[in-house]
């Protein structure tokens, strides 16, 4: 019987200082720079190091091991995705627009940057478990959506439930599959979706 994931000891010390989120803001983009180029094969914590410009030990006052730099920078695409949504959204209330439009565009060019290194943060996030933290950033997302007004808000909760899970399981499979529809092509497909599935015109 397979043994279930060991959570991972995620951060040593919090990074609380200017210089310290500097520094772990460093570490995140080396990794990311390494994964993409190397893949997982060529990450290593000397590495991360090297090119983020920090000492090794400076890393690990922060992170034990690769996989807790990983994982970190999972949590915070998640916190980050939510915050791009948001920022969408007030976009469209300020110009008099229906949100999906400028939501969908917002989150197919979020999943389409840099997709190996967003694989990688995908499979250690679901490695970890960490259903509630993703489903709650997907809940924070319809929030937003709700907030804004219609079409969202006059569907019924399950319908709501069910177009952002659509939508977010399409992304995420197209960073999963190694030749995914152009994004442009996957933009255009989503947002028929929506309006189809919302009634809307247009």
């Amino acid at each position: 019987m397979a043994r279930a994931p060991q959570p991972l000891d995620l951060e040593r010390r919090i990074p609380r200082q200017q210089r310290a989120q500097e520094s772990c803001a460093a570490i995140f983009e080396a990794a990311a720079q390494i994964l993409q180029r190397d893949g997982m094969a060529g990450l290593s914590t000397n590495r991360i190091a090297e090119r983020a410009g920090v000492s090794i030990g400076t890393l690990y006052q922060y992170f034990p091991n690769k996989q807790a730099v990983l994982l970190a920078m999972g949590r915070r695409d998640i916190e980050e995705t939510v915050a791009a949504v948001a920022a969408a959204v007030a976009e469209a209330a300020a110009a008099g627009e229906l949100p999906g439009p400028r939501v969908i565009h917002c989150l197919v060019q979020r999943f389409s940057a840099r997709r190996q290194v967003r694989r990688v943060l995908m499979e250690t996030v679901f490695s970890q478990q960490l259903h509630a933290e993703l489903a709650a950033s997907l809940e924070a997302m319809v929030r937003l959506l709700v907030q804004h007004g219609p079409p969202l808000a006059a569907a019924a909760p399950a319908a709501a439930f069910v177009l952002t899970r659509s939508v977010m399981g399409v992304l995420r499979g197209a960073v999963m599959e190694e030749e995914p529809p152009a994004p442009g092509l996957l933009e255009a497909e989503l947002l028929r979706l929506s309006r189809s599935y919302l009634g809307v015109a247009g």
